[in-house]
């Protein structure tokens, strides 16, 4: 779990960095790293994907706003396939009983 979210976390700090540099601005300029976080945290613990007008009720003012959405559908859609994985090997049976 810890890992998945640094992976979220290292993802959104790519789009952060990504964007700085088409924009020629300055990372924390494009999304402080209080909203970094906060967005990280909810994209994980929502049972929804995260939406243009979630980031925008979040804080986020930064264009390439539709960039950042795809980045955290990306991240659910693979951390659901793990899950999905995951939980069906603790639900088969044993193969030592």
């Amino acid at each position: 779990l810890v890992n998945s979210l640094d992976d979220l976390k290292g993802r959104i700090e790519a789009w952060r960095m990504d964007m700085a540099e088409r924009y020629r601005m300055a990372p924390a300029s494009v999304l402080e790293e209080h909203l970094l976080v906060k967005i990280a945290y909810a994209a994980a613990t929502s049972s929804s994907k995260m939406n243009k007008e979630a980031l925008v009720a979040a804080g986020v003012r930064s264009n390439g706003i539709d960039e950042l959405t795809a980045v955290l559908a990306d991240w659910v859609n693979e951390n659901a396939k793990t899950k999905d994985k995951s939980s069906s090997e603790e639900d088969a049976p044993s193969p030592c009983s």
